[in-house]
């Protein structure tokens, strides 16, 4: 089931596009990886988050609904 959503600017935005799908973001720990991170969680995604620092890559990890860290 794909829903729209408003985004504040008036957008509209899909959720649900990635729904049973596994996403890998390397560099996922920071930055625009994390925000990538972020938006694949949104779309359905299971994201594994890959980063040279662990303990970042684990913090963004528990934030998201479906996800795991690894460090690479």
């Amino acid at each position: 089931m794909v829903r729209e959503f408003p985004c504040d600017n008036g957008v509209s935005t899909m959720t649900g596009r990635l729904a049973g799908r596994v996403a890998v973001v390397t560099g996922g720990g920071a930055g625009i990886g994390a925000a990538i991170c972020q938006r694949l969680d949104q779309e359905g995604a299971q994201v594994l988050v890959a980063d040279i620092d662990g303990g970042a890559a684990d913090q963004v990890a528990q934030g998201l609904g479906r996800s795991i860290a690894c460090q690479v």
